[in-house]
C-alpha cells in the first residue's frame, strides 16, 4: 500500500491505522474535490553552457543543449492540446534574460500552467537564489549582485500563473564559482543554489544541497542524465506530477549509478503541493508517440531490463520479489516507470501479467475518491476490473492491493470479502499483507483473530524485509536487537526505506528510554531525505540547523526544511520544528 494512502504511525502499538480512508490524514484529501488543471500551457527554456571567458564560470557540455531537448519535447505539435507555448533561451545575457521574463510574465498571467526549466550555473547568496546569465563577472560586490545576476525571485513573479507553476531547476552542476567582495574588502564564495521559496508552486531540483549534478554521464554524452529522464517522464500518458517526478529520481539514479561507479548517484528532489492532480500527458492518449523533431525516445529511455527466461511476473516489471513485497506502491511506481511505459505496462496486463494489473488498478485508483461502493466512475471501475482480474491469479500483490481497494472505496458489505483478500496475500508470505493484517487485527476489524496473533504476523514481515514491520517491533517486542539489526541490514544494502525508519527511530524519545541507539542516525536520515522522504527531510533539516550528529549548516538546514515544509504530507509532529527553521531566514 502506498504511504500516500496508508497513514504510518508510531502511537503505543505503532499501528499502520487509517484503513477505511484512502489517503493519510495530512491533507490529501482535498484533491477529491478538483478536477486535474489543465488549460493553456506555456513554458521558459532557458539553458547557459558558454560562460564568457573571464567570468570564472567553466562551461558546462550538456546545458544548452539539454535545453532545446526540453523544449522541443514540450512543444512537440504530438502533444496536442497538452502542447507547451514554449519559449527557448541558450546562452543568454543578462539583458536577454530578462527581456525573456518580462514577455513571460504576460503569457503566463493568462494561462493555466506555467512551467519554467532551468539548466546552467547558480548559487545563493544573502537568502537569494540567483542564475547566472552567460556574461555574469566572476568578481563583484555584495550591492552589484543583483544587477549582474537573475534572482530566482524574478523569475516566479514572471511565473505566476492562474493554475499550476512548475519549476525544474538543474543548477547543482559545480559548485559556485562567483566571489562577492564585501564591504570591507574581504572576500567570500557563495554557496551552491539552495531550496526556493516558491509558494503554490511545485519544484525539481536536479540534485539535493551540498551534491553536485552531472552534465555529461557518460562522458560526450550529447545530454544529461536529468534532461533525459525530465523528457522522458513528461512523454508518459497518464501519469501525475508527482509520479513523473519519482520516475525521474529514479531514472536519473539509475543512469549514474551505472556511468560514475566511483561516484555518488544523483538523486534529483522534489516539493510542492500535489492538492491539484496534472498530466503532462492525459490519460485519454495513452497512445501518444513523440514526433521524430521532439527526440523523445520513450520506448528506448530508461534502460528497459533485459528480462532473463524465467522471470518472474514482478521482475518483468524491472523490479524484484522482495521490492514488490516491501516497497509501497507510490515508490515502486518510480521504478517501474523508469524502465516501462504506460503503453507497455498495459500490454503486459492485457498478456495476463498480475503484477502489472495491480499497479494499474493502483494507478487508476489512488487519486479517486471514496466511492461509497460505486464503482461506475470511469477510473474507479476500470482499476476494479484489473484489480479483480488479477487477484483471481492468486498472486499476492493484487490481492492485497484489491482488498485495499474494497475497504478504501465500498461499503461494510465488501468488508469481509476485503479482509479476505488480504489473509490470503498474507497467508503466501506477502510481507505487506502481513503488516496490514497485523493492523487489521489490532483494530479488531478480523473476527476471529487475536493481538497477540498478529504480533507473530509482524515477525515474518519483518523477517521478509518490511521496513516498517521492524520499525514497529522496536515498539512492541523483546529482544530488539533482532529488528534493529534488520533495518541497518536494509540500509547497508541501499534500501532506502531501511534508512527511513532508522531515521524515524532515532527521533523517537520511547525508543531511546528503552536503551536503544541508532548508530549513524544523520546518515540515514540523510540518506532518505535524498529519497525523499518527507519526514526524514524535516530531520536532516533539524539536524543540520542544531548540529546534531552533522557539523552545523544553517543553508542546508533551510534547504531541506523548505523541502519538508512544502510538502503536503508532512508528519504534524515535525512541522513546529521546519518552520521554526524557516522563521530564522
Amino acid at each position: 500500500m502506498g504511504t500516500v494512502r496508508i497513514l504510518l504511525c508510531s502511537i503505543a502499538g505503532a499501528l499502520l491505522v487509517l484503513l477505511a480512508m484512502p489517503l493519510a490524514a495530512q491533507g490529501e484529501a482535498d484533491v477529491f474535490d478538483m478536477a486535474p488543471v489543465d488549460g493553456r500551457r506555456v513554458a521558459l527554456v532557458i539553458g547557459n553552457s558558454n560562460y564568457n571567458q573571464g567570468s570564472s564560470w567553466a562551461a558546462l557540455d550538456n546545458a544548452a543543449d539539454d535545453a532545446r531537448y526540453m523544449a522541443d519535447t514540450l512543444s512537440d505539435p504530438a502533444r496536442g492540446d497538452a502542447q507547451f507555448e514554449t519559449v527557448l533561451l541558450t546562452d543568454a545575457t543578462l539583458e536577454q534574460t530578462l527581456a525573456a521574463l518580462r514577455r513571460f510574465a504576460e503569457t503566463a498571467e493568462n494561462a493555466d500552467i506555467a512551467l519554467v526549466y532551468y539548466a546552467g550555473h547558480g548559487f545563493q547568496h544573502g537568502g537569494e537564489n540567483y542564475i547566472a546569465p552567460v556574461d555574469a563577472p566572476g568578481r563583484i560586490s555584495d550591492d552589484a549582485i543583483a544587477q549582474h545576476y537573475v534572482s530566482m525571485t524574478e523569475m516566479i513573479a514572471a511565473a505566476y500563473t492562474r493554475g499550476l507553476t512548475i519549476f525544474v531547476l538543474d543548477a547543482c552542476r559545480t559548485p559556485g564559482a562567483v566571489v562577492t567582495v564585501r564591504r570591507d574588502g574581504s572576500a567570500i564564495t557563495p554557496p551552491p543554489f539552495g531550496a526556493v521559496d516558491a509558494p503554490d508552486a511545485v519544484i525539481l531540483y536536479a540534485t539535493a544541497s551540498g551534491n553536485g549534478a552531472y552534465d555529461a554521464a557518460p562522458p560526450g554524452a550529447p545530454l544529461s542524465p536529468f534532461a533525459t529522464a525530465m523528457a522522458r517522464a513528461v512523454s508518459q500518458p497518464g501519469l501525475d506530477i508527482p509520479y513523473v517526478f519519482n520516475a525521474v529520481h529514479q531514472t536519473v539514479r539509475l543512469a549514474t549509478e551505472i556511468f560514475e561507479p566511483d561516484q555518488p548517484a544523483q538523486r534529483p528532489v522534489f516539493t510542492g503541493s500535489y492538492s491539484r492532480r496534472f498530466f503532462f500527458i492525459p490519460p485519454d492518449m495513452e497512445d501518444f508517440v513523440p514526433t521524430e523533431t521532439a527526440a523523445v525516445e520513450v520506448a528506448e529511455a530508461g534502460s528497459a531490463p533485459v528480462v532473463q527466461r524465467g522471470a518472474s511476473d514482478a521482475e518483468i516489471l524491472g523490479i524484484t520479489d522482495r521490492e514488490l513485497a516491501t516497497i509501497d506502491e507510490n515508490n515502486l511506481v518510480g521504478r517501474i516507470f523508469a524502465r516501462h511505459t504506460m503503453p507497455s505496462l498495459r500490454a503486459l496486463a492485457d498478456g495476463g501479467n498480475p503484477v502489472a494489473m495491480s499497479m494499474l488498478g493502483y494507478l487508476l485508483s489512488y487519486d479517486q475518491p471514496p466511492a461509497e461502493g460505486d464503482f461506475s466512475g470511469e477510473r474507479l471501475a476500470e482499476a476494479q476490473r484489473w484489480l479483480e482480474r488479477g487477484a483471481a491469479t492468486g498472486h499476492p500483490a493484487p490481492q492485497l492491493e484489491y482488498g485495499h481497494f474494497l475497504i478504501v472505496h465500498g461499503t461494510e458489505e465488501n468488508r469481509p470479502q476485503a479482509i479476505e483478500l488480504v489473509e490470503r496475500s498474507a497467508d503466501q508470505g506477502f510481507a505487506k499483507a502481513q503488516s496490514y493484517l497485523y493492523s487489521a487485527i489490532q483494530r479488531g476489524l478480523v473476527p476471529g483473530r487475536t493481538a497477540p496473533e498478529s504480533i507473530g504476523l509482524l515477525r515474518e514481515a519483518s523477517e521478509r524485509g518490511h521496513g516498517w514491520a521492524s520499525y514497529a517491533l522496536l515498539f512492541e517486542s523483546e529482544p530488539f536487537e533482532p529488528h534493529l539489526a534488520r533495518l541497518q541490514a536494509l540500509a547497508e544494502a541501499g534500501d532506502v526505506e531501511g534508512h527511513s525508519w532508522l531515521c524515524r527511530a532515532s527521533e523517537r524519545a520511547y525508543i531511546a528510554a528503552r536503551g536503544i541507539v541508532i548508530d549513524n542516525a544523520f546518515d540515514h536520515c540523510l540518506a532518505a531525505a535524498n529519497g525523499n522522504y518527507t519526514d526524514a527531510q524535516a530531520i536532516t533539516a533539524a539536524r543540520y540547523a542544531e548540529g546534531r550528529g552533522v557539523a552545523a549548516n544553517a543553508e542546508r538546514a533551510h534547504f531541506w526544511a523548505r523541502l519538508a515544509e512544502g510538502a503536503h504530507y508532512l508528519d504534524p509532529v515535525f512541522r513546529p520544528r521546519v518552520e521554526a527553521i524557516l522563521a530564522e531566514d
